[in-house]
């Protein structure tokens, strides 16, 4: 491993501390019912990451002084970065061990406890959003009979239609709160009754309109958002 960067906090491995290997993965905590007659039902309940372990050798003229550094992180029991190749955690020294020879020679070994996996979480965030914006324009499309605006067709392959469909609907509310505005001047401006009475019909329903375009708008832009993400 020594062409791959290995990254610790604020360290980043050089020479022969970058660790030979990396020593790292997982189980899956299982529920294992046994059924009558020798079958079983297997629940899983979710994954547990395992320990890192790494090993590696300070030297050089301020082999001690990085050493340091690491035992201060250790003793800190905060968590810190760890970074190499395709791989991003987050972890807290749970074990530092050094083996002191010389001052320019110190070999240590660590074991990391893993308190986030980010690698895993954007993966899995993928489908969430997937998932989120489909359910999304599923709401959108409980509007359209109010509306008038259509969202069939929009889905993951079709994003290239949101930013019209966000676009129609912008301009429908800023139409219909003119209208509203429109209707609101003539309710107040002492007109015939006739006239009221429609200018108040007016607003009623330009009201609806407007609330039913509103709460399709926002289903809309958070879907382009989360297609976005995916399409990323």
């Amino acid at each position: 491993m020594s062409q791959i960067a290995v990254t610790l906090g604020g360290i980043i491995f050089r020479d022969f501390e970058v660790p030979e290997r990396i020593i790292f993965g997982g189980t899956q905590s299982l529920a294992v019912h046994q059924l009558f007659g020798g079958g079983r039902m297997i629940e899983a309940l979710g994954a547990l990451d395992s320990e890192v372990f790494l090993t590696g050798i300070f030297s050089g003229p301020d082999a001690a002084s990085r050493a340091q550094t690491l035992n201060v992180m250790r003793e800190s029991g905060v968590a810190v970065a760890l970074i190499w190749d395709e791989f991003f955690y987050n972890v807290i020294i749970e074990e530092l061990v050094f083996s002191f020879t010389k001052n320019w020679w110190i070999p240590f070994r660590m074991r990391l406890v893993v308190v986030r996996d980010y690698v895993i979480e954007a993966i899995t965030a993928i489908p969430s959003a997937l998932q989120q914006a489909n359910n999304d324009i599923l709401t959108a499309a409980g509007f359209s009979s109010q509306t008038g605006i259509s969202v069939s067709g929009v889905n993951e392959t079709t994003t290239s239609t949101l930013p019209a469909l966000q676009s129609q609907v912008g301009l429908q509310i800023a139409s219909q709160g003119e209208n509203l505005q429109t209707n609101a001047t003539r309710l107040s401006s002492g007109t015939d009754i006739p006239t009221a009475l429609a200018a108040l019909n007016n607003i009623t329903a330009g009201s609806l309109l407007l609330a039913s375009l509103a709460a399709m708008q926002g289903p809309i832009n958070r879907a382009a958002n989360n297609f976005g993400l995916i399409n990323s």
